[in-house]
């Protein structure tokens, strides 16, 4: 299963892209600023990566959620629900709408999300701005 996220505007606090499963849209996301990959407080750098379904309860999320592999000096880069810039810590968070610096009803978007994954897969994310 191909996951596509492409990067359509960032701004100094966020990255907000769309996001597509085997071609086919699915849902906006927010990310932080691209800031050299420095833990919690930036996106991953573009490239193609895997991911893998990930489901442990005692974690903070303690629900299935997309967990993003093989990131040249990052771990727990994950997909998972969130509104806020301050929610994503490096991670990226769905929702149905965007606005500046914020995604929309994110747990509506992440179940969807999920709802069609399978366990595992990869991703290519680009800029387009």
């Amino acid at each position: 299963m191909k996951l596509e996220l492409k990067r359509f505007k960032e701004t100094e606090k966020s990255t907000l892209g769309k996001l597509f499963i085997d071609g086919v849209f699915e849902c906006y996301t927010l990310e932080n600023p691209y800031l050299d990959n420095q833990n919690n407080i930036s996106c991953i750098p573009t490239g193609y990566y895997h991911w893998k379904i990930r489901n442990e309860p005692q974690s903070k999320y303690p629900y299935p959620h997309i967990h993003i592999t093989n990131v040249v000096d990052r771990s727990w880069i994950l997909i998972h629900i969130g509104n806020y810039p301050k929610d994503t810590l490096g991670c990226i968070l769905p929702g149905t709408s965007y606005g500046e610096d914020a995604v929309w009803n994110s747990k509506e978007a992440f179940e969807k999300v999920m709802s069609k994954v399978s366990n595992d897969g990869t991703i290519i994310i680009t800029n387009e701005f």
